[in-house]
């Protein structure tokens, strides 16, 4: 694990946030995606499923060993977070915010999902500077494989805000 105290907020660098996600299939493929999309790493919060599990190895293709991951409490990620210097921009489907009108150039950045059943807590969502609407990325996403439609929306949501919010 890596410490939060390495992370240095440059400029258009992002981090990824991921509050209790449940599923090693879905936060190796977030950890996957992180990875292609050249985010500098992963924060895992919470009780969140292992990223060495074998299910989450496998769905990272390789990408677990490639990209830094770090793990905080939620208390200790609200601390830091605080004293980031860059944006802290959460997903959620109440967000009032399109993800793809926020201008993110030039800052770094905290992109910050909940989980795949109950979003983020109150307390993450409270440490977002910009809450982000992510349902305008997951509304039109249909399965394209049997797997993919075994997948909760709020899940397959999760993945696609993510490639999608970390390419922008």
């Amino acid at each position: 694990w890596h410490d939060l105290k390495e992370i240095c907020p440059l400029p258009d660098k992002v981090w990824v946030v991921l509050d209790r996600v449940r599923d090693p299939g879905n936060l190796g493929t977030i950890i996957r995606t992180a990875d292609a999309a050249g985010a500098s790493g992963v924060i895992l919060v919470g009780e969140t499923t292992g990223p060495f599990a074998l299910e989450t190895v496998r769905a990272t293709m390789g990408s677990v060993f490639a990209i830094p991951i770090y793990r905080a409490s939620e208390q200790r990620f609200i601390e830091f977070s605080k004293s980031f210097g860059g944006m802290a921009v959460g997903t959620h489907l109440k967000g009032s915010v399109d993800y793809r009108t926020v201008a993110y150039a030039g800052k770094p950045l905290l992109l910050i999902m909940g989980n795949e059943q109950s979003g983020l807590t109150e307390a993450l969502a409270g440490a977002c500077k910009t809450s982000v609407s992510e349902f305008a990325a997951a509304k039109n996403v249909l399965p394209t494989s049997a797997d993919e439609a075994g997948c909760t929306l709020d899940a397959k949501g999760t993945q696609y805000a993510s490639a999608l919010t970390v390419a922008k």
